[in-house]
């Protein structure tokens, strides 16, 4: 997800649908090749790793797999589709057997367009819990539009389904902020999210957020 992350740009803010919902890793250990075709209209990525994060325990049997492809076509259009397949292995904790050796599998498409001062991004995502085979899924649109020198508009608003077979789990999030460099380097990003649940009963929850990044 490090290349939707790029995407997005703003893990400052929040994280990716996905790495929010653990659908992916934020960061393996294991070896990747990437490259690009047709004069960088076409790029691909494919990485073997260990099927856990990077601070994940020693487990056996651990391994994943994941390729992406990109297609930049003309005008600020990118398209792209990647799927990933971790079996997270098992390991001994104090005598006891923990992890899985069945494969998490994960789907993911996204459709984008970028101008002058201006993106938007959709994404779609949808991973299979190979222990229990629960199907989660979710809809990430988001983006940014330039509203003076230096500050940027963000939008972003998410729709995630935690298991396919069940009704009324769902929620929907979104955030509205502005992305304003204080200082070469140095940004300040208030944001206000909401989040929204279908199941009857429970209330919204909603927050401000006043995040300041440095890029060193």
């Amino acid at each position: 997800h490090g290349w939707v992350e790029k995407h997005w740009k703003y893990r400052s803010m929040a994280k990716t649908v996905a790495d929010a919902n653990k659908w992916t890793h934020a960061a393996t250990f294991g070896i990747g090749l990437q490259g690009k075709a047709s004069d960088g209209a076409v790029e691909y990525y494919l990485d073997f790793n260990n099927g856990n994060g990077y601070k994940a325990p020693v487990r056996k049997d651990g391994m994943g797999f994941a390729a992406r492809g990109v297609f930049n076509a003309e005008g600020g259009i990118v398209a792209s589709a990647m799927f990933s397949s971790n079996t997270p292995g098992t390991y001994d904790d104090g005598g006891t057997v923990m992890g899985s050796d069945e494969a998490d599998t994960y789907f993911e498409g996204l459709l984008g367009y970028s101008g002058d001062g201006f993106s938007v991004n959709g994404q779609y995502g949808m991973f299979t819990n190979g222990g229990s085979d629960v199907k989660e899924s979710g809809i990430s649109v988001f983006g940014r539009a330039e509203l003076t020198e230096g500050t940027f508009g963000v939008a972003r608003f998410d729709m995630v389904d935690p298991d396919t077979d069940t009704d009324d789990d769902g929620y929907n999030w979104i955030l509205v902020g502005v992305d304003h460099e204080l200082h070469e380097g140095l940004f300040v990003q208030p944001s206000f999210r909401i989040k929204s649940f279908q199941m009857d009963g429970m209330d919204s929850q909603s927050e401000f957020v006043l995040t300041v990044f440095g890029n060193i």
